[in-house]
């Protein structure tokens, strides 16, 4: 987590905003070591929102725009490396660096290992918002299929080929 401060040159008393924030840890670590510092975490799941609401001082906008706008219907888009570089009419970068997707590989292995170690309790949760159990295994296998692409897929060719792209943008 500090490296990624330390490569965003955040400053106590800076605005961040952490786009695709997850579960938050990038978000609360921000906002735990710079006091001053005024942090956005935008993310898609309704679950991960709540999660960092639990363990947030401040309550999460409401607004859902992000998950009708950016992701409709549940779909995930995964922009190439330098996307975000041909958008700087209003921001410009300052830096970028590329992460081996080994990482997000490994993290995707984790997030099915404790699906297997606790489908049991997420079956159950699943009923309760499905309404039944055959719509609770389908959206299980979804996650399991999510899950098993991005292992693939970032960890393909030593995750040399699919990476995580970290953008240092100014405002201009």
């Amino acid at each position: 987590m500090d490296l990624y401060c330390e490569r965003s040159q955040i400053k106590d008393g800076h605005r961040v905003l952490d786009l695709g924030c997850g579960q938050g840890a990038l978000t609360m670590h921000i906002a735990r070591k710079y006091k001053n510092c005024h942090v956005t975490g935008v993310t898609n799941s309704v679950a991960q929102k709540e999660l960092i609401e639990e363990a947030s001082v401040q309550p999460i906008d409401e607004d859902d725009w992000y998950t009708e706008y950016v992701f409709p219907a549940g779909t995930m888009i995964i922009p190439s490396t330098n996307l975000l570089l041909y958008f700087q009419d209003d921001v410009t970068v300052i830096n970028h660096w590329l992460v081996n997707g080994k990482h997000y590989s490994r993290t995707h292995e984790m997030w099915l290992k404790n699906m297997y170690d606790n489908a049991k309790t997420i079956k159950e949760i699943m009923v309760s918002f499905t309404g039944g159990e055959e719509a609770a295994e389908k959206q299980m296998n979804y996650w399991r299929g999510f899950a098993l692409s991005g292992m693939e897929l970032f960890g393909y060719g030593n995750g040399e080929e699919w990476m995580a792209s970290h953008v240092l943008f100014k405002n201009k």
